[in-house]
C-alpha cells in the first residue's frame, strides 16, 4: 500500500516538550474486501522464512475479511499501533486509539483490531470487546516457530 492509498490514515503522537514522535497508528477505512495481497519483498533470510510469513499473513487476514463481509457499511480497522516503550502508559496509545474510534463514531461504522494480549485493556477502555482468540495452524515444518497470541476485537457502530 502506498501513502496515496485513500483508505489509509497515518496518525502520529508527538511529545510536545521534545518534538519526538512517541507513537503511531495506521487506521484503514474499508468499504470492500481487502485485496488478496501477498507479502512480497526481500525481508526474509530465505524462501522458507518467506513462505512461513505468507502463511501467517493469510491466516491473520481471515477474521478481517469476514468482518468486512458482514459490515453494514464501512469498517474502520486499526491496522497497526505502536508506542515507544519509554512512553507506554503515558496516554499516547489511548490518544491514537481514540482518533480512530471518533472517526468510526462520525461515520457510524464498526471498528476492529487484532490485539496482542498486552493491549487488550487499552482497547476495552475504548469500547472494543473480544470476539475470539485468533488461531494459527502451520505445517509440521514450522512447528518450532512461535504462533502469535492475538485476540480479534470489535467495537460496535455508534447509533445515530
Amino acid at each position: 500500500m502506498k501513502h496515496t492509498d485513500p483508505t489509509i490514515r497515518f496518525i502520529k503522537a508527538v511529545d510536545t516538550k521534545t518534538g519526538k514522535i512517541v507513537g503511531q497508528a495506521n487506521w484503514l477505512i474499508l468499504e470492500k474486501e481487502p485485496t488478496d495481497e501477498q507479502l512480497e519483498g526481500h525481508f526474509w533470510e530465505n524462501e522458507d522464512e518467506k513462505e512461513h510469513a505468507q502463511q501467517l499473513f493469510a491466516q491473520f487476514m481471515v477474521p478481517r475479511i469476514e468482518a468486512v463481509k458482514s459490515a453494514k457499511g464501512p469498517l474502520i480497522v486499526l491496522d497497526m499501533l505502536s508506542v515507544d516503550p519509554e512512553y507506554q502508559s503515558s496516554g499516547a496509545g489511548a490518544m491514537l486509539t481514540r482518533w480512530g474510534t471518533e472517526l468510526a463514531d462520525q461515520m457510524q461504522a464498526e471498528a476492529i483490531v487484532e490485539s496482542t494480549m498486552n493491549a487488550v485493556r487499552l482497547y476495552e477502555k475504548n469500547g472494543f470487546r473480544g470476539v475470539e482468540e485468533m488461531k494459527f495452524e502451520f505445517p509440521e515444518k514450522y512447528a518450532d516457530k512461535p504462533k502469535p497470541n492475538l485476540l480479534f476485537m470489535r467495537r460496535p457502530a455508534a447509533q445515530g
